[in-house]
């Protein structure tokens, strides 16, 4: 009866359980200890024999040996989160200003986190988009902050507004200024990057081209330069190649340049709308 009374916890805790979760049977958790049925983990904190070690699995087992409000946070939080650029690796585990910070799993960092900065993946308990980029900001290179914001609010993990406390976010986001929609993904705003840096104005974001019923990724409207990323994931195949090749037929024949690039290779593109802007202007 024991076990199947624990063992939803153990489905739901990738394989792991406290003591306090095992009912505190001091009895009970010694023979499953010495049997081999279970196997400590840390003081308190036990896994399942047979269970696969996985990163998910030591990232929980952080949290709960650093007990309750203990949450995974900075690089630990961005992969659980599946923010581009980060992988798993070493643990980070916030807790309570005043929690003792031993953890022989994780490090671990005092700070309050309150309850909208909280949320879960995969049953691990996390800080939320905004407040891991705010964790992340004073640690991290800027090309892999830029690629993290970009990844994150192009998937709505987190507003604009969220993200303005921090001066690095804040000059992060200046590439973010600017008219249109938001970008369709990351690469996007990696090419708006790219034609910042090479000394244009912002381009305006998923631009409707009324003459063409065409939506761009990117343009500059006054100069009737439209610029589309390429991707061969979304262009592969006969159908959407020709659909592709008709739409641009469209945009041309309206009267604009139309530029392409690829998330590999943009140079050529942003070189060539430095020109073809500069002339206009």
């Amino acid at each position: 009866m024991y076990d199947a009374d624990v063992a939803p916890i153990l489905a739901r805790q990738h394989g792991l359980i406290t003591r306090a979760q095992a009912g505190n049977d001091h009895p009970v958790i010694r023979h499953r200890l010495a049997t081999g049925r279970w196997i400590r983990v840390a003081r308190g904190v036990y896994r399942l024999a047979g269970v696969r070690v996985t990163w998910e699995q030591r990232a929980l087992a952080a949290c709960l040996i650093s007990g309750p409000g203990a949450v995974l946070s900075h690089r630990s939080a961005a992969v659980a989160l599946g923010v581009s650029g980060f992988r798993p690796g070493a643990l980070d585990v916030t807790v309570p200003p005043g929690r003792n910070n031993r953890n022989p799993l994780a490090t671990v960092h005092r700070s309050a986190v309150s309850a909208g900065q909280r949320t879960t993946r995969d049953n691990l308990p996390v800080t939320q988009a905004a407040r891991t980029l705010r964790d992340l900001a004073p640690t991290v290179s800027s090309e892999l902050l830029h690629e993290a914001v970009d990844d994150v609010l192009c998937r709505r993990l987190a507003r604009l507004d969220e993200l303005t406390e921090h001066p690095r976010l804040r000059r992060v986001l200046e590439a973010w200024n600017g008219d249109g929609a938001l970008p369709g993904s990351a690469a996007e705003m990696e090419l708006v990057r790219a034609l910042l840096a090479a000394g244009l104005p912002p381009p305006v974001r998923q631009h409707w081209i009324a003459a063409a019923h065409a939506r761009v990724d990117l343009a500059y409207p006054h100069a009737n330069i439209a610029i589309e990323l390429d991707s061969f994931r979304w262009h592969a195949g006969k159908r959407p190649f020709q659909t592709d090749r008709a739409r641009g037929n469209r945009i041309v024949a309206a009267g604009w340049q139309l530029l392409r690039a690829t998330p590999e290779d943009h140079l050529s593109a942003v070189s060539a709308a430095a020109g073809l802007v500069r002339r206009v202007a």
